[in-house]
């Protein structure tokens, strides 16, 4: 089980990807000081692109579709961080 999860949440546009990656490219600057903590995972968010297309293309017909799609990657995200070592950090 990872020691940390860390989720980074905010609305769309507000540069939590942004964050994510440079974490990703900095994650020596910052993790060292948690316990010694190596093995750092950045793990973007997962968008089914097939199903932004029909969400921006009719919102109130596809949005179940979009949902489901967003939750099933956050789920497949959260189970990984469950079954591995170290720190997580995932928008």
């Amino acid at each position: 089980m990872a020691k940390y999860v860390i989720s980074i949440i905010g609305n769309i546009g507000a540069g939590k990807s942004d964050l994510l990656a440079y974490l990703r490219e900095h994650q020596e600057d910052f993790f060292h000081l948690l316990d010694g903590e190596n093995n750092v995972t950045t793990i973007p968010e997962f968008i089914d692109p097939e199903a932004l297309k029909l969400f921006y293309h009719d919102r109130t017909k596809h949005t179940g579709t979009f949902e489901m799609s967003c939750l099933m990657g956050r789920l497949v995200r959260n189970l990984k961080a469950k079954h591995s070592p170290g720190l997580y950090i995932m928008d």
